[in-house]
């Protein structure tokens, strides 16, 4: 009886459904159903090693099934530099990422500031930057709160759909939206779980006499409930809908380990939900009309943080503005805001761009153009020994009249890099088993024309790593927890890359490739 009963409750529900996807007009895929899928989850934010922990203590039971019972493979990469969403995911999708230096920065070419979240930025950077890339992993496919839109026409989440003037065409393109709000019960469970979470937070805030406590958890719960919620649930109609490529940006953890810290107590509740979605994903491609190839990752992963006014109670601009002196130019902390360039760019401005553990400096004197040490130290004698002295910064890369790019480190240590390759090293500049790796990564990185004239890292402050933005939890530079993120797959070529620790492109290409030779993805 249990068996028929549970039967006819999916047929009701596929049925439903249906008649919401009919209801709204979102028809199916037209790519031939014998053309092989693939599902991309990407948990944006979770490390190697907090993954590898939290499974230990039980709290991400799913994932862990994968690996003992299914054997999937699972392990850790090193996802380069910066460490950075936008930058990762731009290589996946794309297959291209070496012009995106940070998640705010400044593109010489447009003679603009991009920051990753913004619509219309996003939706400039796929015109031009990806304008050549014929093949994008997503491609008549889905893509669910990424970055880049990556040509995906089943559903587009991302900010290039935000960016869509045309109201009419907003509502075609995120109607998606509206399949999940037309199901009653998926509506009235979410609203009781708030109503409910909400009354102990409440409790807990009396207790601890924090409004700021309150607030925290509950933003962090409204993301929990509806963003991660609706993603998962319209990522499940894709799967019905026959969608050919489809990946899911998951955000919560990221979000939860910048404001509390990756150790924290939240994040292994994030990560128990998290896995949760996962299974449901999982278990829907299982019954889906169209073979998929399921992969779980994450683009980064994330390591202690200080913010850096924290560290010596001198912002990063008060810092810059003490290195160049009284009569030099000011130092103005922007986010990637338009407005700021548009009122700024007349005047002598230095403007400084943080992106988590990594911050960018651009002289508007010499803008478009790149400043070399040589000139800065001409005019601002002072600027990078100021800087080098401060505990929260670890290494200045900086460009040299010569065409090579030095990276400075303590201890009057550096390295040399040349057309992408590591030139000369004295001392120790990064005293760590890895160093070659990192020294590659950062060779590569000296490559980008819209790297900062300058481009400071963030160093280890006791047991943390300095953030340039008020953050716990931290990435976007090149060392620790932060550039180790995992990746889990059951696919035979990628298990094999993974194992032989391959690079992040090679696996980002194998990944790409799963779409089949029938379809016009390569």
């Amino acid at each position: 009886m249990v068996p028929l009963f549970v039967s006819l409750w999916n047929k009701m529900l596929y049925a439903t459904l249906l008649f919401r996807l009919r209801l709204l007009n979102v028809h199916d895929s037209t790519i031939p159903i014998d053309e092989p899928g693939v599902i991309v989850i990407q948990i944006d934010g979770l490390g190697h090693d907090v993954l590898v922990q939290t499974m230990k203590r039980g709290a991400a039971p799913f994932l862990r099934s994968l690996i003992r019972r299914n054997r999937y493979t699972f392990g850790s990469y090193f996802c380069g530099v910066p460490s950075i969403t936008t930058a990762v995911e731009a290589e996946l999708i794309f297959g291209k990422s070496d012009q995106i230096p940070a998640y705010s920065w400044f593109h010489r070419k447009l003679g603009r500031f991009i920051r990753g979240d913004t619509a219309g930025q996003a939706k400039l950077l796929e015109e031009t930057m990806f304008a050549g890339v014929t093949h994008p992993l997503i491609k008549n496919g889905s893509g669910i709160a990424s970055a880049y839109s990556g040509r995906a026409t089943m559903t587009n989440i991302s900010p290039q759909s935000q960016a869509e003037k045309s109201q009419l065409h907003r509502y075609v393109r995120l109607r998606m939206l509206l399949v999940p709000l037309l199901n009653p019960f998926r509506f009235w469970r979410m609203i009781l779980v708030l109503a409910g979470s909400v009354i102990v937070m409440i409790v807990q805030a009396i207790k601890n006499k924090s409004k700021t406590l309150f607030w925290d958890e509950f933003w962090t719960l409204v993301i929990r409930l509806f963003l991660c919620d609706l993603a998962v649930a319209i990522a499940v109609n894709d799967l019905w809908r026959k969608t050919p490529a489809l990946f899911i940006n998951l955000s919560l953890v990221d979000k939860v380990s910048h404001t509390h810290g990756i150790r924290n107590r939240i994040v292994s509740q994030s990560i128990r939900l998290i896995d949760l979605y996962c299974k449901k994903l999982y278990d829907s491609a299982r019954v889906a009309k169209r073979k998929y190839q399921y992969i779980v990752l994450s683009d980064h992963g994330q390591s202690p943080g200080i913010p850096f006014e924290t560290i010596t109670g001198e912002t990063l601009p008060q810092l810059v503005n003490r290195g160049i002196g009284d009569d030099g130019p000011k130092t103005l902390l922007t986010y990637g805001n338009e407005d700021t360039l548009a009122q700024n760019k007349t005047s002598d401005t230095i403007f400084a761009l943080p992106s988590s553990s990594i911050a960018h400096l651009y002289f508007s004197r010499w803008l478009p153009d790149q400043a070399t040490r040589e000139t800065i130290e001409k005019y601002f004698p002072n600027l990078i020994p100021t800087l080098m002295t401060h505990p929260g910064i670890g290494w200045i890369m900086v460009k040299n009249n010569d065409g090579t790019t030095t990276l400075l480190a303590q201890n009057n240590a550096s390295a040399t890099f040349q057309k992408g390759a590591i030139s000369s090293v004295h001392g120790k500049p990064i005293n760590l088993p890895d160093a070659k790796l990192l020294l590659s990564a950062l060779a590569r990185l000296s490559t980008c024309d819209n790297n900062g004239d300058l481009v400071l890292f963030g160093g280890k402050y006791g047991n943390a790593w300095a953030s340039f933005e008020p953050y716990i939890g931290t990435h976007g530079s090149f060392t620790g927890e932060m550039v180790k993120p995992f990746l889990l797959t059951n696919d035979p070529k990628l298990s094999t890359l993974l194992t032989n620790g391959a690079s992040y492109r090679d696996l980002f290409k194998r990944i790409r490739e799963m779409r089949g030779k029938k379809s016009d993805i390569a």
